[in-house]
């Protein structure tokens, strides 16, 4: 996979000046890579645009997994120089003090023959990456887009899965798979892999490599696919450790915690009806009368209604005992206080918005005279 990356300079000959000392091949286009800093000034001052922009800085890196040499890597640059910036002099430098081959391209900035500046926007950069994409592809090298491949073949491994067999790549790949859903933690996935399979995993920064008991090189996580790169398998065996604890805690016996909160959707009209009226239930089981509530002061407004109406209540109640004893012949006789404050409630109970009827008793029997 090659990568580009492309800054601006000021300074052209600083540029060419840190590009020849570690670059192990260089390579000049439109120009003498051994006098390119003369060169490139002559073409910029003839065209009186010596000033600001002097150049491009153009970085083309390999993947180590693609086994390029130096050599191939500066003649892909030259290739990639002479689609992206014609009629410009450039020059390539080869370094491999890094991990991975990269090349460093100087691009003049002025035209050698039009004299107009090498143009550097969104779209140059889309163009560049197509072009560098296509010349990889001519050379069988990964592409930068297909490195998100969850799972990535090289040709050698899609000509054994042709042949019906099994790459010691896709070994790996199983082993992987497997433990990931096994092991609870990084270290663990580490032990189990080298436990279970004999593949030794080796950790290097952001990186990950396998390396398989038949085998005597490392393959990195990128090269098998996303799916096994290091940040991948390290995210997946959290996401699994996470399952597996709302798993035991949805297994626990829930505990049923009780408190002395009402219970939503509790009318609290009820208790103050309750509490101001006192109202009577009667058990159904022994028929025994139990207070619900307790005594509050009443409300202010209609408390004279309520006092009218419990005098013309009580006088009738009176006048009815009198009635009733000479019909009985015997002394009045008053009833209980307990009884007379019930039907005292209950009659105050009755609705504040009704018009005050007239009380009338009617008693059983012969007429009264």
């Amino acid at each position: 996979m090659a990568t580009i990356k492309i800054g601006v300079t000021k300074a052209m000959n600083r540029l060419i000046t840190y590009a020849e000392k570690k670059a192990e091949i260089q390579s000049g286009v439109n120009v003498d890579d051994e006098f390119a800093k003369e060169q490139m000034k002559t073409t910029r001052m003839m065209f009186n645009k010596n000033d600001g922009r002097q150049g491009y800085h153009l970085i083309q890196s390999f993947d180590p997994e693609d086994n390029i040499t130096p050599e191939e890597a500066n003649e892909i640059g030259q290739e990639l120089a002479k689609e992206v910036a014609p009629d410009h002099e450039v020059t390539i430098y080869t370094h491999t003090d890094k991990d991975h081959i990269h090349n460093h391209i100087c691009i003049n900035s002025v035209n050698m023959n039009t004299g107009k500046k090498f143009v550097n926007d969104r779209n140059k950069l889309y163009e560049m990456r197509q072009k560098n994409d296509g010349l990889c592809r001519q050379r069988n090298l990964s592409i930068a887009n297909e490195k998100q491949a969850q799972i990535r073949y090289t040709q050698a491994e899609r000509a054994v899965i042709e042949k019906g067999q099994i790459s010691w790549k896709d070994e790996i790949r199983q082993a992987i798979d497997k433990e990931k859903l096994n092991a609870n933690s990084f270290d663990e996935f580490k032990d189990n892999m080298q436990e279970n399979y004999g593949i030794e995993v080796k950790e290097r920064g952001k990186n990950i490599s396998f390396k398989h008991p038949d085998k005597k090189a490392f393959v990195r996580g990128k090269t098998l696919g996303n799916a096994y790169e290091k940040g991948t398998i390290n995210n997946e065996l959290n996401r699994e450790s996470e399952r597996t604890e709302q798993q035991t805690q949805s297994d626990r016996p829930k505990q049923v915690v009780r408190t002395n909160e009402r219970p939503r959707g509790t009318d609290k009209n009820v208790e103050k009806r309750a509490d101001v009226t006192r109202i009577e239930h009667y058990s159904r089981d022994n028929g025994d009368t139990q207070s619900v509530g307790r005594d509050t002061k009443p409300n202010r407004k209609g408390a004279k209604r309520n006092s009218k109406r419990e005098r013309d209540f009580r006088r009738a109640f009176e006048k009815h005992n009198e009635r009733t004893a000479e019909l009985n012949g015997r002394a009045d006789e008053e009833l209980p206080d307990r009884e007379q404050e019930n039907v005292r409630d209950n009659q105050a109970d009755i609705g504040e918005d009704r018009a005050e009827p007239q009380l009338e008793i009617e008693l059983d029997g012969p007429e009264l005279q």
